[in-house]
């Protein structure tokens, strides 16, 4: 044991919407060591373990302590494990910085990840979402997971296979027993690519560029992404709240006949991806206030918390947009962080 271990502590200076009440303990992982004897603290006092990497797609309820651990992910590292005249591969801790991570990568012309560029949050935390931006997602890279089984007390390396990834998800969702400790990735050392995103690529038309660095890529996602997101240091929020909903192509041929600018993606399986934003700024909610959070005036996807809400009131917020969506276009949409109660 390392850290201060703390009891009855706030919880939302930790979050990115700046929202939540306290905790029962919470306590800062800075060793593997660390998470074993945390998560052995919590097994000892039947209290379930969250762990906590930057805290940008997490909800916290605010109503009463929560009766839990809350371990703040701070395991650093990067390494360099294997490398050929093509690839890279890093091990890097799940405390890391993911922007940091990005930079880092950037400056060695490592390409794979610039696409991913300003995305706040932890290192660990991206496999959890499969966090993925302008065409590219973790899953692309990502090679394997270094995880401690909280039940077994053993540490696992899954595969990406074994991670089950899908569009903003993968088994870490669904299965309560992993805390992940570090990713290992595959970087190349090619000539980089214009990432295939139709924003990015017009972005470069715009520019003359069509040969850009991979510095030149990075920038050209943190201008692109700070036009349409707010940053959390200046506008609490979760980032993204909604996911993109997967409807079938009949259905979407039906919507366009009344929308026909409605945005899809083609996902196969005769499904197609709707643009959550395009859903919610089409219903007229872009830029709405309502009370101590509103959807942010450049991006309908972001709601924004004045510092000054409830959780109570986030849960009506989303539930009010959600019908909005629904009564508009028989399209259902669903929060994308991670809510605790």
């Amino acid at each position: 044991m390392n850290g201060t271990l703390l009891e009855h502590a706030s919880i939302k200076d930790h979050t990115t919407l700046k929202l939540g009440g306290s905790v029962r303990y919470l306590y800062t992982l800075q060793e593997v060591e660390d998470v074993i004897w945390f998560n052995s603290f919590a097994k000892s006092n039947n209290l379930r373990l969250i762990i906590l990497g930057g805290g940008s797609n997490i909800v916290f309820s605010d109503e009463s302590e929560l009766n839990i651990c809350v371990g703040l992910m701070d395991i650093l590292g990067i390494t360099k494990k294997e490398e050929n005249d093509k690839d890279v591969f890093l091990e890097v801790g799940a405390g890391i910085v993911w922007d940091d991570l990005v930079l880092y990568c950037v400056e060695h012309c490592w390409s794979g990840i610039e696409a991913l560029s300003a995305i706040p949050g932890s290192v660990g935390a991206t496999p959890v979402q499969n966090v993925g931006a302008y065409g590219v997602e973790i899953k692309d890279v990502l090679v394997s997971v270094s995880c401690f089984n909280k039940e077994t007390g053993e540490i696992e390396i899954m595969t990406k296979e074994d991670c089950h990834f899908s569009y903003r998800d993968s088994i870490f969702k669904h299965v309560d027993k992993y805390i992940i400790l570090s990713i290992r990735i595959k970087l190349s050392k090619n000539k980089p690519k214009i990432p295939a995103y139709s924003g990015v690529k017009e972005y470069f038309e715009k520019t003359g560029n069509s040969n850009p660095t991979l510095v030149e890529i990075r920038e050209a996602i943190q201008s692109i992404r700070w036009m349409k997101l707010p940053k959390p240091e200046d506008y609490p929020s979760c980032g993204s709240f909604f996911k993109n909903p997967i409807i079938s192509n009949d259905q979407a041929e039906l919507l366009k006949i009344k929308f026909p600018n409605i945005i899809c993606y083609n996902m196969g399986n005769n499904s197609c991806k709707v643009g959550a934003g395009w859903l919610i700024d089409t219903a007229g909610l872009k830029g709405k206030m309502f009370g101590n959070f509103s959807l942010y005036q450049n991006n309908a996807l972001v709601i924004v918390h004045n510092k000054e809400g409830t959780k109570k009131e986030l849960d009506e917020v989303v539930v009010n947009i959600q019908q909005v969506i629904f009564n508009m276009f028989k399209i259902s949409i669903e929060p994308e962080p991670i809510f605790v109660a």
